[in-house]
């Protein structure tokens, strides 16, 4: 079992971990360890010190160049200024850079494994009225750009979707109940997130196909373990006019596992990740039933890519049915995108922190690529920055320039974080470097030309950064809390909620580092910047929400002033404490920010969801909603 990391990769996906973007074998059956930990559902505290792994080799700045194709000598067109970006113009060349990717790689073992479960996060967005109610819109990063999620409303029903099921339930208060399941992606794939708009459900998932071994011949040359199956990224959608008879009417897809979808102008933005495979390592699209591979000129190579894989972006406009797909050879992390361009990053070094150690291998940058969205899509421009961005909310877009925070390593291998400002052609303007040394950012938030950094160790700096000249960003002011917040959410223009994790310092000196032990709201002052404030703070001891780690799970009703979020927690028998028999309830809390005070309106506990461990919640009108996807069962309560 250590070493077939075909089949720890089908496990982890089963037992539902995320995977980080470059491990060993080790590193996966720790995770594993994990996952088998939470599967018997033991009560847990999660580690709160573990922070990105980043590589002792640091590059300073940042390389870039827009793409204007000229001829380089090995007869591949590439950048006017550099080769950090070019396309290849024949399959031919394609293979033999391919070739030389894997004569660079060890063994089998360089075999990169990694997540395609996003993490995406998001912001606030108003809600919206149907049939004469509010309902919850799913919260995102950039206002006019919707993001996919894993449960949706339209104020009527409430559509989600877990591992290969979509489930579609009434939304009425306490009769609300389950009208209809069923599966778009068959035995063989998963359903991973949802879209709902105009009447029309779009589903997103991945789809496992059967395919032939390589020769030995061709593993040899391409050097990577062979794989019996091949993954495809669809995209069906549906007519949900009469929920009681869902209708397909559209599809799309492409080779590789799912990594992100947007929707923007009516056009659906997929990404997804193809390994290169030797007899088949072309990625392709399937558009109105057929099949195409994406021409030679339509695939880009950055400078040393060094890996054998693919990201793959198309745009799908749902009106007419047509598409563009473009691909380029490297790792696609996640993305960041707006109305006009896509962001695709990828670290270049190790993904997480190795049994509590620095990595010392690898490159401590991430490389960006910035893809224009026009009429057709064009990869426009790309770099690389020192360090890691931990999530996309560490991207921003103002005014033609991008905004990023990253975690690197400074000297003795000891964290230091970054805060750069990019050009359109991802060339530096500005940058605030070696912050918060020995700790590591967790959350950012840009509001206008002001970006607010949360970075932890043992506690909860926030960091005032000025990024209004793009030439001469700088740290304003700082606050700092027990516990981190890893996720920020604006309030006013003067003040500041952050959603994350207490900690517990008990165990330091038994484990050599601090816990998590539960939920922590935390309120700022921000109206003077150069001196921001904690207002106040609240702690929900043993409690866990989705809302910690995934924005979206936060749910924002701006015509109440109030926020939800979904939680669960681990509940022992009260009658005989001295047992242990325990069990798992979920529910939800409501709070408002009033006088500078957190005020918690109500705690709602489900009698209905039993043992979930990743309830998401939503509104319709004067009710909130608590759903457990996995187990597709619902329950309600009424705002107070």
């Amino acid at each position: 079992m250590k070493n077939d990391l075909d089949f720890i990769r089908n496990k982890i996906e089963n037992d539902g971990v995320k995977a980080p973007g470059d491990m060993d074998e080790s590193f996966v059956l720790e995770a594993l360890a994990d996952a088998e930990q939470k599967k018997a559902k033991k009560p847990r505290r999660k580690a709160a010190a573990i922070a990105a792994s980043l590589a002792v080799v640091t590059v300073a700045g940042v390389a870039a160049a827009a793409v204007i194709p000229q001829l380089g000598s090995n007869g591949v067109k590439k950048t006017a200024s550099d080769s950090l970006v070019r396309h290849f113009e024949s399959y031919a060349q394609l293979k033999a850079e391919l070739k030389k990717i894997g004569k660079t790689k060890n063994n089998d073992s360089d075999y990169i494994l990694y997540s395609t479960k996003t993490n995406d996060v998001g912001e606030s967005a108003a809600g919206d009225t149907y049939a004469g109610k509010a309902y919850a819109e799913t919260n995102v990063q950039v206002d006019g750009v919707d993001e996919a999620d894993i449960i949706k409303t339209d104020g009527n029903y409430i559509y989600t979707v877990s591992d290969s099921a979509v489930t579609i339930f009434s939304a009425k208060g306490k009769a609300s109940k389950k009208l209809k399941t069923f599966s778009p992606f068959g035995k063989n794939g998963y359903g991973f997130e949802l879209f709902v708009n105009d009447n029309r459900l779009t589903v997103v998932g991945t789809q496992y196909r059967e395919r032939s071994v390589s020769t030995p011949d061709e593993v040899r040359d391409f050097a990577y373990v062979p794989s019996a199956e091949e993954t495809v990224t669809r995209v069906i959608s549906y007519d949900i006019s009469d929920v009681k008879n869902v209708k397909k009417v559209d599809e799309f897809s492409q080779s590789g596992d799912y990594v992100s979808a947007r929707i923007t102008g009516g056009r659906l933005i997929l990404v997804s990740q193809t390994y290169a495979r030797s007899e088949d390592y072309i990625p392709y699209y399937c558009c109105g039933g057929k099949k195409s591979n994406i021409p030679a000129d339509s695939i880009y190579c950055v400078e040393n890519p060094g890996d054998d894989s693919f990201v793959n972006v198309s745009s799908y406009d749902f009106n007419t049915g047509t598409n563009d797909t473009k691909s380029i050879l490297g790792v696609a992390e996640n993305i960041y995108c707006t109305s006009d361009n896509l962001y695709v990053y990828s670290y270049n070094g190790y993904f997480g922190f190795y049994r509590g150690a620095a990595a010392t291998d690898g490159d401590d940058t991430t490389r960006l690529i910035r893809f224009s969205l026009g009429d057709r899509i064009s990869v426009a421009a790309s770099g690389k920055i020192k360090g890691r961005i931990y999530d996309r909310y560490a991207l921003d877009e103002k005014d033609g320039k991008l905004r990023v925070a990253t975690t690197s390593l400074g000297k003795n291998d000891k964290e230091e974080n970054n805060l750069y400002v990019l050009s359109d052609s991802l060339k530096k303007l500005g940058s605030v470097t070696g912050f918060a040394k020995n700790e590591s950012v967790k959350a950012v938030k840009y509001v206008g030309d002001t970006a607010y950094v949360i970075t932890y160790e043992q506690t909860d700096p926030l960091f005032v950064i000025d990024v209004g000249d793009s030439a001469n960003p700088k740290i304003l002011g700082e606050a700092k809390i027990t516990g981190f917040s890893s996720v920020l959410v604006p309030v006013d223009e003067n003040t500041l909620l952050g959603i994350g994790y207490n900690t517990d310092d008990s165990d330091i000196e038994e484990i050599g580092m601090e816990v998590t032990d539960g939920v922590k709201l935390a309120l700022f002052d921000v109206s003077d910047k150069l001196n921001p404030k904690v207002l106040d703070s609240k702690v929900f001891k043993e409690y866990y929400s989705a809302a910690q780690d995934d924005p979206r799970a936060v749910v924002i009703n701006e015509e109440r002033g109030c926020v939800t979020i979904p939680f669960w927690r681990d509940n022992w028998n009260e009658a005989d404490p001295d047992t242990d028999e325990y069990f798992t309830e979920s529910g939800a809390i409501t709070f408002s920010v009033r006088d500078g005070k957190l005020i918690i309106n109500d705690e709602f506990v489900s009698n209905k969801i039993k043992e979930s461990y990743s309830p998401r919640a939503t509104y319709v009108g004067d009710d909130i909603y608590i759903v457990d996807t996995d187990s597709a069962v619902i329950d309600s309560v009424k705002y107070k």
